[in-house]
């Protein structure tokens, strides 16, 4: 489908699919609130922030929460928030995540899977074979232009790939709560979380098996009660490294061999 193709508009008959938006909508703002009010370590202190190219990091207490910048720079407005930061609580620093800046988001996006700890931290199932497994002849939405894309193509019924930036064989802007509302599988980028869309995926998605993907994942349990099936994110294993690798403007690829291991969680894990 072309994807110069632009949404409907308010008039028409399909809901708009999402910009980014610099203040988040009632559905979203109540999900971010949820999350913030799931914490496990609410008051612990924040030692240390970086900031990259590529991503953010939030150290507190030993634990080293990750987010995607997509691609936000620096902006006058943010070096007070980023200076502030240490020091500050988990939740309170979590709470920049209703800011109007999209690198303060990503900032309280990190700081909020720092306050979250998993329930081990042994790997899971790997999440592209889950997602294919799910998905073998089935109608399958992937938020995200992810590297297994191309496989769940050959295998799925039908494929659509919802992607704010213009990629080869993404599904117009038009269709997406059309294939949504009537999709199988739905494997959605936690950095939905930053462009303050997750409710409109997760909300027009319901009858789906669905998983969130992506380092910038939060493992909260709180999502599995928003109709989430399996939460696959990241779990830094050394901190000191991915710290400097992330100053280094380092790649999710970079920054996994410096001490990231992917985890897959379902509820049970959780003791749901």
């Amino acid at each position: 489908m072309p994807s110069s193709d632009r949404p409907s508009g308010p008039s028409g008959c399909q809901k708009a699919a999402p910009e980014y938006v610099s203040d988040p909508d009632p559905a979203e703002r109540n999900l971010v609130q949820k999350l913030i009010q799931g914490l496990d370590r609410p008051e612990e202190r924040i030692e240390r922030v970086a900031v990259g190219r590529f991503f953010v990091g939030v150290l507190a207490g030993g634990r080293l929460g990750l987010a995607s910048t997509l691609g936000a720079g620096i902006r006058p407005p943010d070096r007070p928030v980023i200076e502030s930061l240490p020091g500050s609580s988990l939740a309170s620093a979590a709470k920049n995540m209703f800011a109007g800046s999209p690198l303060t988001v990503s900032l309280g996006l990190a700081a909020l899977n720092a306050a979250l700890v998993p329930p081990h931290d042994r790997p899971g199932p790997n999440a592209e074979d889950l997602i294919a497994d799910w998905g073998r002849n089935k109608k399958v939405v992937v938020v995200g232009h992810f590297p297994f894309t191309q496989r769940l193509g050959e295998i799925a019924s039908r494929l659509d790939l919802l992607e704010l930036k213009d990629v080869p064989g993404q599904t117009a802007r038009g269709e997406w709560a059309r294939v949504l509302s009537g999709c199988d599988v739905a494997a959605v980028t936690s950095t939905a979380l930053l462009t303050r869309r997750m409710s409109y995926f997760l909300g027009l998605s319901k009858q789906a098996k669905r998983i969130l993907v992506g380092p910038s994942t939060p493992l909260s349990p709180v999502l599995y009660k928003e109709g989430v099936d399996v939460l696959a994110g990241s779990l830094v294993l050394d901190p000191e490294s991915v710290l400097a690798g992330i100053e280094a403007d380092g790649t999710f690829r970079e920054l996994k061999n410096l001490g990231i291991r992917f985890v897959c969680l379902r509820p049970e894990d959780f003791g749901y």
